[in-house]
């Protein structure tokens, strides 16, 4: 595709060529998946000024079609719609985007392309519109038994003037270029521009220059003067097809330089010729490449001692083209085969202290992992030779008492005020009767000295700690705290388990004890002895989230437990589910028999349950996966999700598991199929992390084995499938579809069934095949998880 003109920009709208106006921004509308009644589709806004934005909203209306969903945005209205930023992405740095995604209900066979309008976005009444066809978003021809149709993918950009970046100009051209991170599309192609500091620039032999004027971005790259000096970029291609390279330099003299493909010279010799100056800046001739399906790496080099022109930036065209991060394209990786050394802690609350990962369960039984990978042994047994307590049995014998029990469930250990607590607790098991209470000390492996008990139930018949008689169907169980402090470093505990459901109260940041007058704090999930417990929250600084983990079922090996999520703006609720449910109405029925799951299965997101992949050897599958805990790795925004599980055929032995999870890009969590180990480079230990994770778009086709959870509550172990993921975007075998992959972000989406599935790729130790696996981990819109391992 040629750049757009100054003629076209004219016809578009004459302010853009005015005096001391800037080059345009776009908004962009994207059909994804077009079927019979219906679509799905994303609006992309950019910010290309030259401040931040703090918010923005785009309106559109359709004639015929209508909303009837979406993601990653609030939307208002009912045709004309208008989207506003959720909190997590309404700032916008300069050449910053924002992507929020939306179902529709056609209404006819028309996919329309409505006009978008917003302060990012309006500014002249006519859009470029070009229809594009994604090469993962087309069903393979094969796919005889598909109930949906995979129809070209519409984008419209609706160009503005903006007064961010001026437009450049010198005696010699006035030739007009996209600012950084903007996309233009007209015939079949789009066209990106690649300035330096942004995505898709790899790197300099030289420096990021801004002393000569008329450059765009944040600056020009300036090479050392010498032959095989350069510039690195890195783009990634969804279509296979021949793509146009140019790049708007400046030069005192003609310069020549080679172009580099994926390490190969492609082109030797491309000629530069002089631009009059080093404020004058041409933009060259262009390039024609042939590019595979994948991410491919871009050099411009020097040919000669003099050097390499000042490069202000490349601009390339071609169907389906994006910047890709420059850690996709690397050296081999020959990664260490990890080590694991395996626990049994239930009920595992993980904290990290001393560089090291501890689990504190159920029964005072704790384990150390340097690692996540290599558990040892710290204490076990509620009895007075466990180094947690000088003699637990006599510190703890109010707790023990009043439980009538002589163990100890769930607790969590926090750090507050320069100090570990321990909020331990006791249940008698039969009943809700139970005690819990604090105890602190000065090192995480104790020894703790108690501090007093802060809550009790199960006092039938007597007045409970909010001043009414104790009744089990509406009160709280005290078992099974957690303690976190959230983003205003308020300190908070959730506890709860069956009977009256999940609780949450505050707590005082500098002693760790309940405020006063909460009672027993307040509602956020169950009810009418609901089967669920273990409630665990971890707030996400990338989407604002606070994410409460749930236990529903029997932990049993027979009694179906699973790991179930919902989330909140605040750290107290009301949490939700991927349906929008208020969990604090989810409840067992009271006119069903005792314990009744019936009315819990639907509700909740369902991460992970009882599943087997096939020819594994019972070794990759587990039954009653739960009562976890989570914890993000902030050095690497990593985050980990540790839990004890089951087996298949190995009856109530358990062990502690650590899988790594992702957020979708409707903010959910997604768990990876396989159990985490660390990712190292034997060649080079110092391989960035983005490298080590980093998966090519050529990775990600083959017959993968698929496990879908379902939403039930049971005792069944969800047996694998076989599908096909081919090049072309279709999903054949047991099921069919289509699928899509982003290679910068590793985000996936898969339609299998007329389902959208939204989640990430990754690459996981398979420990049946000792090696690292592709596998793909995604969430319908409903809260139904499907995971697949790449078995070819």
């Amino acid at each position: 595709m040629k750049k757009i003109s100054a003629l076209t920009l004219g016809l578009l709208g004459l302010g853009l060529l005015c005096a001391n106006q800037a080059a345009f921004a776009a908004c962009t509308y994207k059909v994804t998946n077009d079927w019979g009644a219906g679509l799905t589709g994303e609006i992309t806004v950019t910010n290309s000024g030259a401040t931040p934005v703090n918010s923005w909203s785009v309106s559109w209306q359709y004639a015929n079609n209508r909303l009837s969903g979406s993601w990653n945005a609030t939307i208002t209205g009912s045709n004309p719609y208008v989207a506003n930023n959720v909190s997590w992405n309404g700032n916008l740095q300069p050449g910053q985007s924002a992507t929020f995604g939306f179902q529709v209900e056609k209404n006819s066979s028309v996919a329309e392309i409505p006009a978008l309008s917003g302060p990012l976005c309006n500014g002249v009444s006519s859009s470029v519109v070009s229809s594009i066809t994604p090469v993962s978003s087309a069903l393979s021809s094969s796919s005889k038994n598909s109930s949906s149709k995979i129809a070209s993918s519409a984008v419209v950009s609706s160009i503005r003037s903006s007064s961010s970046a001026a437009i450049s100009s010198s005696s010699k051209s006035s030739a007009v270029v996209l600012s950084s991170s903007s996309i233009s599309s007209t015939s079949n192609n789009v066209t990106i521009t690649l300035e330096e500091n942004q995505n898709g620039f790899c790197a300099v032999n030289g420096t990021i220059d801004s002393n000569n004027t008329g450059f765009t971005g944040a600056g020009f790259a300036n090479t050392t003067n010498a032959v095989g000096t350069g510039v690195d970029w890195s783009i990634n291609v969804k279509t296979a097809g021949t793509y146009n390279f140019k790049w708007r330099y400046a030069a005192t003299t003609t310069r020549a330089a080679d172009l580099l493909v994926n390490g190969n010279i492609f082109s030797s010799n491309i000629s530069f010729p002089a631009s009059g100056g080093w404020t004058s800046w041409l933009t060259s001739s262009g390039t024609n490449v042939y590019l595979d399906v994948g991410t491919h790496k871009l050099r411009l080099q020097a040919a000669g001692s003099e050097g390499l022109v000042n490069v202000d930036n490349m601009i390339v065209s071609g169907a389906n083209v994006t910047a890709a991060n420059c850690e996709t394209i690397t050296t081999p990786i020959s990664f260490v085969a990890p080590t694991f050394s395996n626990i049994a802690v239930h009920d595992p609350a993980v904290i990290f202290a001393n560089n090291q990962y501890y689990v504190f369960g159920s029964h005072l039984s704790v384990a150390k992992s340097p690692d996540l990978m290599r558990w040892s042994r710290v204490a076990e047994g509620v009895n007075s030779s466990n180094p947690i307590f000088n003699n637990v049995n006599n510190e703890l014998s109010e707790a023990l008492s009043w439980a009538q029990t002589t163990t100890l469930w769930a607790p969590d250990v926090v750090s507050v005020n320069g100090r570990y607590l321990m909020y331990y607790n006791a249940c008698k098991g039969d009943s809700p009767l139970s005690a819990l209470g604090i105890a602190s000390a000065s090192k995480i492996e104790g020894p703790y000295t108690d501090n007093g008990l802060i809550l009790r139930s199960g006092m039938w018949g007597q007045i409970s700690e909010d001043g009414t008689v104790y009744n089990a169907q509406v009160h709280p169980n005290t078992v099974d705290p957690t303690v976190f402090y959230d983003n205003s470093n308020r300190l908070w505990m959730i506890y709860g388990s069956y009977s009256g459901g999940i609780f949450i109260m505050q707590l005082n940041a500098s002693t760790g004890f309940p405020l006063a007058g909460q009672g027993y704090g307040k509602h956020l999930m169950g009810g009418n002895h609901s089967v669920i417990e273990g409630a665990y929250v971890i707030y996400s600084p990338e989407t604002n989230y606070y994410y409460m983990f749930v236990s529903f079922g029997g932990l049993d090996a027979a009694g179906g437990y699973n790991i179930r999520v919902s989330r909140s703006r605040n750290a107290d609720g009301p949490y939700v589910d991927a349906k929008g449910t208020d969990m604090r109405n989810v409840k067992a029925n009271p006119n069903l028999p005792l314990f009744d799951t019936a009315s819990l299965a639907p509700h909740g997101v369902k991460l992970m349950g009882n599943h087997l992949f096939a020819n594994s050897n019972n070794q990759l599958g587990y039954v009653s996966p739960g009562h976890n805990s989570a914890y993000r790795k902030a050095a690497t925004g990593q985050y980990f999700i540790v839990f004890h599980t089951r087996f298949p055929n190995r009856g109530e032995e358990h062990e502690v598991r650590t899988h790594e999870f992702f957020l979708n890009a409707d903010g959910w969590p997604v768990i990876s199929p396989l159990r985490y180990a660390e990712k190292i480079d034997a060649n080079d230990p110092n391989r960035s992390r983005a490298a080590l994770e980093a998966v090519a778009a050529s990775e990600v086709p083959g017959t993968y084995q698929l496990i879908n959870h379902g939403k039930d509550i049971s005792a069944t172990i969800k047996a694998s499938s076989n599908i096909q993921l081919a090049s072309g975007g279709g999903i054949s075998g047991a099921l069919s579809g289509s699928w899509t992959f982003d290679a910068n972000t590793r985000a996936t989406t898969l339609v299998i069934g007329g389902i959208t599935y939204r989640g990430t790729v990754s690459r996981q130790w398979n420990q049946v095949r000792n090696r690292f696996e592709i596998t793909f981990t995604a969430l319908s819109s409903d809260g139904t998880a499907v995971w697949g391992i790449k078995s070819n």
